[in-house]
C-alpha cells in the first residue's frame, strides 16, 4: 500500500509539473517548432546515443571477466539491453538493474553473487564518471551556472553531492579495513546470509585490488557521457538551435544529478522544469517553447533505444525467465 501511494505520489508530481509548464506555453508555437525539426539532425542524435549501449556492454564485461564470469560480449549486449527496456517500461531505472541482475545470474548461476556485484559497481563507476564531469564543469562556469538564487542553490546542492560522492567512494575504499575492526567483524558475522555476504566481500576485495580495470571502465564512462552530451547537441541542432557547447552541457550533469531525485516518474515534469530553467539563462536565451521539445526531443532519443531493447528481450532465449 504504501508503495502504491509513493508512486501516485510521485505520478501527481510529474503530472502536476508537466501541467503546470503546458499552461504557461504558447502552444501554436510549440507545434510550429516541432514542425520545424530536421529529421537528418534528429537520426544523428539516435545514432551517436547508439554508440552507449556499445560502450556500457564493453565495460560490463570487463567487471565480469575481472570476478572470473566469462560472457560472450553478445550476451552480455544482449542483457544490457533486457535491462534497459525495462528501464523504461516497467519499474523505473532500480528496476532494470534488477531485471539484469536476474537474467546475469541465470547466465552465470555459479556466481550470482559476483554478478550481482558487476551490476552495482557498474552503476557507481558511471555515477563517479558523472560526478567527476560535473566537479570540472561547475567552477568552469560557476558564472553562468549561477545567475539565479535557484541555479545557485541547485549548483550548490550538485557540489554536495559532489563531496558525499567522494566521501562514499573513500568510505567504500576503506571497507576491507574496516572489516578488520573486531567489535565491526563480529556484529557482521550475526548478520544472516553468512554464505552470500561472504561471497559479496570477496568479490569486492578483487574489485579494489583491479586499478587497471577500474581505471579503464571509468574511461569507457567518460566516453558514453561524452556520446550523451553529443546526442543532446544533436537535438538542439534539429531544432536549428545553435549554442555555446561548453555553457550548454555544463548544464546536463547537473540537470541529471537533480533528476535523480525519486520525486517523479522517470524524472518527467522535473526533466522539462530544469530545462526551461538553464537553457533560458544567457548567453544560450533559448525560449521555453524550444527549450520543452529539446527535452521531449531528448527523452524520445533514449526511448527509442529502450524499444530496441524490447526486441532483444523477446528474441532472448530463455523461457523460464521470459515468462
Amino acid at each position: 500500500m504504501k508503495h502504491r501511494l509513493l508512486f501516485l505520489l510521485r505520478l501527481l508530481i510529474s503530472g502536476g509539473v508537466l501541467a503546470l509548464i503546458f499552461s504557461k506555453l504558447d502552444q501554436q508555437k510549440l507545434a510550429q517548432v516541432a514542425e520545424r525539426m530536421s529529421l537528418p539532425w534528429f537520426a544523428l542524435a539516435l545514432l551517436i546515443w547508439g554508440g552507449v549501449p556499445l560502450l556500457a556492454s564493453v565495460r560490463w564485461r570487463m567487471l565480469l571477466t575481472s570476478q572470473s564470469i566469462f560472457l560472450s560480449y553478445r550476451k552480455v549486449l544482449d542483457l544490457f539491453f533486457v535491462g534497459h527496456f525495462f528501464n523504461a517500461f516497467l519499474l523505473g531505472t532500480t528496476g532494470g538493474d534488477l531485471i539484469k541482475i536476474l537474467y546475469a545470474s541465470k547466465a552465470a548461476p555459479e556466481k550470482k553473487s559476483e554478478a550481482t556485484l558487476t551490476i552495482i559497481i557498474d552503476r557507481i563507476i558511471g555515477l563517479i564518471a558523472i560526478l567527476i564531469m560535473a566537479l570540472i564543469l561547475i567552477p568552469l562556469q560557476w558564472s553562468f551556472l549561477t545567475q539565479t538564487p535557484e541555479t545557485h542553490a541547485a549548483a550548490l546542492a550538485v557540489m554536495g553531492v559532489i563531496l558525499g560522492g567522494i566521501c562514499g567512494v573513500i568510505g567504500l575504499l576503506l571497507l576491507p579495513q574496516l572489516e578488520k575492526i573486531q567489535f565491526l567483524k563480529k556484529t557482521v558475522q550475526r548478520l544472516p546470509f553468512a554464505e552470500q555476504r561472504g561471497r559479496l566481500f570477496q568479490a569486492y576485495l578483487i574489485f579494489t585490488q583491479s586499478w587497471k580495470t577500474n581505471f579503464k571502465t571509468l574511461l569507457i564512462s567518460f566516453m558514453i557521457h561524452s556520446l550523451l552530451f553529443g546526442s543532446a547537441i544533436a537535438v538542439l541542432r534539429s531544432l536549428g538551435i545553435q549554442v555555446e557547447w561548453l555553457p550548454f552541457i555544463s548544464t546536463l550533469p547537473i540537470i541529471g544529478v537533480l533528476m535523480a531525485v525519486p520525486i517523479s516518474i522517470s524524472g518527467f515534469g522535473i526533466r522539462e522544469g530544469l530545462f526551461v530553467i538553464y537553457l533560458g539563462l544567457a548567453p544560450l536565451g533559448i525560449d521555453q517553447e524550444h527549450a520543452i521539445t529539446f527535452s521531449l526531443l531528448y527523452f524520445c532519443v533514449n526511448l527509442f533505444w529502450s524499444l530496441i531493447g524490447g526486441l532483444f528481450y523477446i528474441g532472448y532465449r530463455d523461457p523460464e525467465l521470459n515468462r
